[in-house]
């Protein structure tokens, strides 16, 4: 019997007014499909993406919960990260193991969208704002290291046009995936990843990368070799501090 999941947003709403709180919940669906990505927009609405009906799809919300644009495109795959501002959409994402970039305007329109292949399948496109109207795609695989398929990172700088500004590959010898990175003042971009390697457990790490998408370093955050663990994302803060999360096996009463 074919899975229907269905793309809904469930959120939880505190409200206050005299120091009494109170809550409700509301939910809305938009077909069959996921949600991969959910978030506030400044005028209080809300920004989601995901994949419906085998197809990318983009939402917002205004803040009485009424779509005010809906985009599906025509190609195959998914959206999972999305950044918005008062005049575009950008959203990533994936169309048959390519990485999947596009701008969205206001009024739900493609102004554009692009794949980009790389050396492996690429299930995932995580996204940050590098300011002055430019970003940082980092295509990757799915978080499944049990996976014996190539794997890689493809790093790419553009801008809101869709023009490619700098690209990146980079090649593993075993299992990478990555989370969502962070970006500090001085432009410099950590990418939380799970490696993994035939006969080791995986383990969560964090790569440091400079503006000109050269690596600085890589640590790892967990490597205890009894457990696995994983990195699925990253901020950081004006201190330039840098906090990562993720996930880890721990040992309990039956072992």
């Amino acid at each position: 019997m074919k899975r229907i999941l269905v793309f809904s947003l469930i959120v939880f709403i505190g409200f206050s007014c005299r120091k009494e709180s109170s809550s409700f919940l509301w939910e809305k669906s938009f077909g069959p499909g996921n949600a991969y990505f959910i978030s506030s927009s400044p005028d209080s609405g809300i920004v989601a993406c995901g994949q419906v009906s085998g197809n990318p799809f983009l939402l917002k919300l205004s803040k009485e919960k009424i779509a005010a644009v809906e985009y599906t495109s025509e190609r195959d795959g998914l959206f999972n990260r999305a950044w918005y501002d008062t005049s575009v959409f950008i959203a990533c994402g994936s169309s048959n193991g390519d990485m999947l970039l596009a701008a969205i305007s206001k009024s739900g329109n493609k102004l554009w969208d692009t794949t980009i292949s790389a050396g492996f399948n690429i299930d995932f496109t995580r996204l940050c704002y590098s300011g002055s109207g430019s970003f940082i795609a980092v295509g990757t695989a799915n978080t499944d290291p049990s996976s014996s398929a190539a794997t890689g990172l493809l790093f790419l700088q553009f801008d809101t046009t869709g023009k490619i500004l700098r690209r990146k590959d980079v090649t593993s010898t075993g299992f990478i995936s990555a989370g969502d990175p962070a970006i500090d003042a001085s432009g410099n971009i950590y990418i939380p990843v799970t490696r993994n390697n035939t006969g080791i457990k995986p383990k969560a790490s964090v790569l440091k990368y400079n503006v000109d998408l050269n690596q600085l370093w890589v640590t790892d955050i967990y490597n205890n070799t009894s457990f696995s663990s994983s990195a699925n994302g990253a901020i950081s803060d004006e201190a330039g501090n840098i906090y990562v999360c993720g996930l880890t096996e721990v040992s309990g009463s039956s072992g």
